[in-house]
This record gives structure tokens, C-alpha cells and sequence, in this order.
């Protein structure tokens, strides 16, 4: 956020690009409202929240019903206006990759919010301030607020937004002005359905009206075929750097499995010895690469058949609480194509799930398998957990014939305690490890408990194992 300090404090030392996409669509001029103080009191009102700098203001959305009116005067203080048929995120992106302001601000209603929202997300997860006016929220968009849009930086109600900013003009008596200080009304005027523009108000209007445009439209609408979403990824990022980047390199594609147990056990029924047969068998049969890594990240200590479990070709971590560590240090060494599984109760899901949706967005593949889902998952699903590309219940996922389990056993398998660093080939040589000093200060250390509380305890058993 970028606050120049408060009310009454001197502005302008430290700017920042300001980008503002305003639909007029779904959030138009109130009724009574001056059309020609809006991109006034937009620019008032950021800045009256400590939004100091250069100012871009895009008018955007289906103009042919607007009446002229409106737009004119809009026009006329230099705001662009950009005639769009229907979905606009795409011009956005393009826009923000190019200029990278360091604020964005979306005026707009719920329909449009949600389509933006896994975008306005990822932009803001790299750095940059996001903003949101809206005619206000509207029920069963809670979710949108608990997920995508938890971490914007400012709100405003659309009106309000607007009727504060008039106000806090008059006191300062200020006049209408013009957002870009081009009093010839000299701001851009495109259509995208015809890929046209202009410059004077008199020509786009007879344009937007002309048999072209409606053919164009008609045209757009019966040949135009769903994309996907535009989305902002790293790879945006560094498609807009200045320098040219490396190559990419071929590398072989490889699933990897983090599974914790303490939050999704084996179901009743399933042997351990063909814990990882089962998994690897279950995802060459849905077609993901053959090459498989299973890693059972969890709290190790209490873990029942740990020998079993490593002798089916599973890699054993033991962490004091989540496998956070280890997910962001094998994105590190990951490289795509890859595909990522994740194996875990709702808990973990929870914890996990903006990573997974980073993680998606960088171009892996990305699977879950759990117990089922809960009222508290929910929201993940309709928001960060959307990008899974395939969802299995645990239980299911494993039920395929033994018969099916003709994988290779995998012989250079490890198990480690992530938290003394230690690593060895054995389950075994864990197991003794768990009973070490070693071990039992770093759990000490963790806990806040002093040392000598788990020595009495360890020595006052010997007794009495002893008598």
C-alpha cells in the first residue's frame, strides 16, 4: 500500500503508477451524478487515501447503450474509453504487463469481480497494491473475500466512493479540472471489437453506431469461441523483463507425491507394504509420468509400520507439523513439465492451498487426493483449489486389483528427521534416532520445555522398568 502519509502531510514525494480499469457497465454514473467529476474524484479520492501518483484511468465496457451524455463529458477530461462486447481481463493483463504500475484499481460489479479475482491475486501476491471499487457485496460472495481477495488493499462502495470525493472538492473549491490536464479532451477512443480508435468523440460514436460495428458484433458472437483465462504468472512477469531470458531447457516429466498420514491415513483395509505400489499403479493408470516419488512428510514418531511403508518405495521425512518447508524446496529443485500430488486431510489442505495455487500458476500439474471435503473447504475449492487438475478421494484412489501392482519397487528410498537433518537409508536407524539426545533437544528446544523434564522422565521409566 502505498500510504504518503496522513491527511494534511506533504503529497508527492514518493509516487507510484496508478492504474484504474473502471466498467461502466456494471458500475455506472450514479443518476443526478456530474459525468464530468468522475475521473476528479477517482483521483481524489486515492489520493485522499495516501494513493500518490501518475494516474491512468480506463473507461471500459459495452458503450453502444451509454447515452452520449455520458460519455461525452467523461471524454472530455481526457479518460480513454474503450468499447469492449463482453470480457475485457485479457486487455488488462496486456496493459499491466507492459506498464507494471505498482497500484491497480477495479471498478466493478460482483459478475465481472469474480472473473478478475484469481488474477487480481496473483498480481498482488508479487508485490504490487490492489484496490476495488464495487456497488458493494453482494450475499454468497463471502467467499471471493476469504480467498482471491483477502489481500487487497483498500475498498470502497462505488457511490460513496464518488459522492465523498465531490464533497471533499467543494470544500477545497476545487473546479472540474481534468484528470490528465488535457483540456482538449485528447484521450483515446478504440473499439476492439474492429480493432479501431480515435481520437475525436464525434468519430467513434458515428462508428459505434455505423452497420461495420454491428457486424463486427454479430460476427464476434457467433464465431468467437471460449479462451481460457488470462492469468498473471511468473512467466508474464519475465515475458515483460527487458533482457531476453535463456532457452528452456527439456527435462524428463516426473510426479511427486507428499503424503501425510497423520491428517489422511491408510483406509481399513489397505496393507501398508502396497502403499506405494497402489499409488504409483493408480497414477500410470490415469496417465500421469511414469516416474514417481512418494514422500511421506509428516510426524513420523507415532507412526504405525514405517518398515512396510518405506520397503513399497516411500521416501519417509519426519517434520514437527507440515510439509511447507519441503513443498517450497522442491519447487526449487522442480522444473516442468512436472505434476504434483498431494495427499492430506482438510487441515493440511487449508494450509497448502495459496501455494498450490502459486505453484499451478508457474505451469505444474497439480493433484490432490483426501478423506473428502468439508463445509470448511468449500471456499478453497470455488477459489485457490480450483486450478487442481484432478481431485480423488483417498479411499477410492486406492482401491484398484492387486493385479494392477506391477511397478518396480523403488531401491534408493531415504528417511529423514527434517528437523536434526538427519538422513539415512534405514527406517530402522530412525526409529533408534527418535530416542536420541539429539532428537529429544530439538523437541525440547521446540516445545520450550527444559531438557530435564524429558531426562527424568526417560531415567524415572528405567527404574521402573528396572524394579
Amino acid at each position: 500500500m502505498f500510504l504518503i502519509g496522513e491527511k494534511g502531510d506533504e503529497m508527492g514525494k514518493n509516487i507510484n503508477p496508478i492504474s484504474v480499469w473502471w466498467d461502466m457497465n456494471s458500475c455506472p454514473v450514479p443518476a443526478g451524478f456530474d459525468p464530468r467529476l468522475v475521473g476528479r474524484n477517482i483521483s481524489w479520492g486515492l489520493k485522499n487515501s495516501g494513493y500518490v501518483g501518475p494516474l491512468t484511468i480506463t473507461a471500459i465496457g459495452n458503450l453502444e447503450h451509454i447515452p452520449d451524455e455520458v460519455l461525452q463529458p467523461i471524454h472530455s477530461t481526457g479518460i480513454p474509453l474503450r468499447h469492449v462486447l463482453c470480457e475485457y481481463q485479457t486487455d488488462m493483463v496486456e496493459y499491466w504487463r507492459k506498464e507494471q504500475p505498482r497500484c491497480l484499481m477495479l471498478i466493478s460489479g460482483l459478475a465481472q469481480m469474480e472473473i478478475f479475482a484469481p488474477t487480481l491475486y496473483s498480481i498482488g501476491s508479487l508485490g504490487f497494491s490492489i484496490l476495488l471499487a464495487h456497488p458493494g457485496r453482494e450475499k454468497g460472495s463471502e467467499w471471493l473475500w476469504n480467498s482471491f481477495l483477502l489481500g487487497v488493499s483498500k475498498e470502497w462502495i462505488w457511490d460513496s466512493f464518488l459522492v465523498q470525493g465531490s464533497q471533499k472538492c467543494q470544500e477545497l473549491s476545487m473546479d472540474y479540472g481534468c484528470v490528465y490536464d488535457k483540456p482538449d479532451g485528447s484521450g483515446e477512443l478504440s473499439c476492439k471489437t474492429c480493432n479501431r480508435s480515435w481520437f475525436r468523440f464525434e468519430d467513434f460514436t458515428k462508428h459505434i453506431k455505423s452497420g461495420e460495428h454491428i457486424i463486427h458484433n454479430v460476427s464476434d458472437m457467433v464465431m468467437s469461441q471460449p479462451k481460457p483465462k488470462s492469468m498473471v504468472t511468473m512467466g508474464t512477469v519475465a515475458s515483460s523483463l527487458p533482457f531476453p531470458l535463456p532457452p528452456p531447457i527439456e527435462y524428463e516429466a516426473t510426479t511427486t507425491v507428499f503424503w501425510d498420514i497423520n491428517t489422511c491415513p491408510l483406509p481399513l483395509g489397505v496393507e501398508s507394504h502396497l502403499a506405494g505400489p497402489r499409488i504409483k499403479s493408480a497414477l500410470k493408470n490415469y496417465g500421469y509420468p511414469p516416474r514417481v516419488n512418494i514422500f511421506a512428510i509428516c510426524n513420523l514418531e507415532h507412526t504405525d509400520h514405517l518398515e512396510s511403508l518405506f520397503s513399497s518405495g516411500i521416501n519417509l521425512v519426519n517434520v514437527s507439523s507440515n510439509c511447507v518447508e519441503q513443498l517450497f524446496e522442491w519447487r526449487r529443485q522442480s522444473r516442468t513439465p512436472s505434476t504434483l500430488m498431494l495427499i492430506c486431510g482438510p487441515t493440511t489442505l487449508e494450509l497448502l492451498a495459496r501455494s498450490l495455487f502459486r505453484i499451478h500458476d508457474e505451469g505444474y500439474t497439480i493433484l490432490v487426493a483426501h478423506p473428502g471435503r468439508t463445509p470448511r473447504t468449500e471456499v478453497l475449492w470455488k477459489s485457490f483449489l480450483s486450478v487442481v487438475s484432478r481431485e480423488f478421494i483417498w479411499k477410492t484412489f486406492l482401491e484398484g486389483s492387486a493385479d494392477d501392482i506391477v511397478e518396480a519397487l523403488d531401491s534408493d528410498c531415504y528417511v529423514s528427521c527434517e528437523m536434526c537433518n538427519f538422513c539415512d537409508d534405514s527406517p530402522d536407524y530412525l526409529t533408534a534416532h527418535f530416542s536420541s539426545v539429539e532428537h529429544l533437544e530439538q523437541l525440547s528446544y521446540r516445545a520450550r520445555l527444559p531438557l530435564e523434564k524429558h531426562s527424568s522422565s526417560t531415567s524415572t521409566e528405567g527404574k521402573e522398568e528396572g524394579d
